[in-house]
């Protein structure tokens, strides 16, 4: 009795170990385990397309006219703070659109500038604030000229990037050493990363109400006052050596004029000579 136990205890030991380094050298129990930890954290949330509703991306854009555009812009960022919303895009501007130059004594000129002031805001309000933003941005001072809200629906956009991702996530799982299948591996891991990156801007966007506001202001007018300058005329000497040069250029264009006619000139004077000559002779013979 005493004999089997002593032979039972070290076989069962053996066993324990045996089945131990077999489980721990398996290639696809902690290669595998690991590979799906990593692409389960690797794929972001999908709650946004849940089947039974539709899934949005909501956008609006604004153009308002206001009388102090500066303090409406302060109020639109009070506004945006207090709604957990942010403003990604500013662009304040005072645009000269005319001037005009008055004298206003003898060394000072007065500039005269027709000035319009505006001003674009790019903003992004969580989706669940949209309506209060809007009912809000409605009711304030100012006069609108333009408003248009959108909601485009990506229910089936965002659906297939996300099967398209989840399917890039499971392809080629075999470990191969050939070139082809690296080449491969490498276009499906790029595939996956652009899949993966479509569905994280869609997810994104749909969080958001994306506002384009616009705020025109009242024109007003600013002056300046600047110095005259005063008047500067060309120097005596440069005037006169220009008029030298002026009338050596058109002398030698006589010459050139004349050395180009000569042979004209001399058959008229022969002409002339001749004929004169002959009236003189019927002139004595009368």
């Amino acid at each position: 009795m005493q004999l089997l136990k002593n032979l039972l205890v070290p076989t069962a030991v053996l066993s324990v170990f045996l089945i131990s380094c077999g489980q721990s050298n398996s290639p696809y129990t902690s290669a595998s385990a690991t590979e799906e930890i990593t692409m389960s954290a690797a794929i972001p949330d999908t709650s946004v397309a849940v089947q039974n509703e539709r899934v949005l991306i909501k956008s609006a854009n604004l153009n308002m006219d206001v009388s102090q555009m500066e303090q409406s812009v302060q109020e639109f960022q009070s506004l945006i703070n207090r709604l957990q919303g942010h403003v990604y895009h500013y662009t304040v501007k005072n645009e000269k659109i005319a001037t005009r130059e008055v004298k206003s004594s003898l060394d000072s000129t007065t500039l005269i500038h027709e000035i319009h002031p505006y001003a674009v805001l790019k903003v992004k309000i969580p989706v669940h604030q949209g309506d209060s933003f809007i009912q809000t941005v409605l009711k304030m001072n100012g006069t609108i000229s333009d408003f248009n809200f959108d909601e485009n629906d990506i229910t089936e956009n965002i659906t297939e990037s996300k099967e398209l991702m989840l399917s890039n996530a499971g392809v080629s799982k075999n470990k191969t050493t050939s070139i082809d299948q690296q080449y491969f591996d490498q276009e499906a891991k790029e595939d996956y990363i652009h899949q993966k990156a479509q569905f994280s801007k869609l997810a994104y966007q749909t969080k958001y109400l994306w506002f384009d506001i616009q705020l025109s202001g009242l024109n007003y007018t600013n002056t300046q006052v600047i110095a005259t300058q005063s008047s500067l005329r060309t120097p005596f000497y440069v005037r006169a050596v220009e008029a030298v040069q002026r009338g050596w250029y058109g002398f030698s264009v006589f010459l050139t004029l004349l050395i180009s006619i000569w042979p004209f000139l001399a058959m008229g004077l022969v002409v002339f000579f001749t004929v004169r000559a002959s009236w003189f002779k019927k002139l004595l013979h009368r």
